[in-house]
């Protein structure tokens, strides 16, 4: 396995993170008056932190992230053709799952 392929495997998988976190954005702000939130970034996590919402706005900002992040990498694997956006789509089904918050955001609250 080359470097070159490994580096671009981060960079989308990075890149994923962030449209993942930019769908929980869009979807807060849509739904919420107060749309105060703030982004945290480490080297190996990026999380969108807000205040408390309502149930059903919570299971619905919990969806924004992970739809968002698989919509856009689709659309980026028909433009690009990189079996990484494929990857890492299958990567974000996860966070459908009750494996991650999402997932529990989604079927437990």
């Amino acid at each position: 396995v080359s470097s070159e392929f490994l580096e671009m495997g981060i960079k989308v998988l990075w890149f994923s993170i962030f449209f993942h976190e930019l769908g929980h954005i869009f979807v807060y702000y849509f739904l919420e008056k107060d749309n105060f939130f703030y982004v945290v970034i480490s080297l190996v996590q990026m999380e969108v932190v807000t205040k408390e919402t309502k149930m059903r706005h919570t299971k619905l900002i919990a969806l924004g992230g992970p739809l968002f992040s698989i919509f856009v990498n689709i659309v980026f694997y028909i433009i690009c053709d990189n079996a990484w956006f494929v990857f890492v789509t299958f990567f974000h089904m996860l966070f459908l799952t009750p494996l991650t918050q999402d997932g529990r955001n989604i079927w437990y609250k």
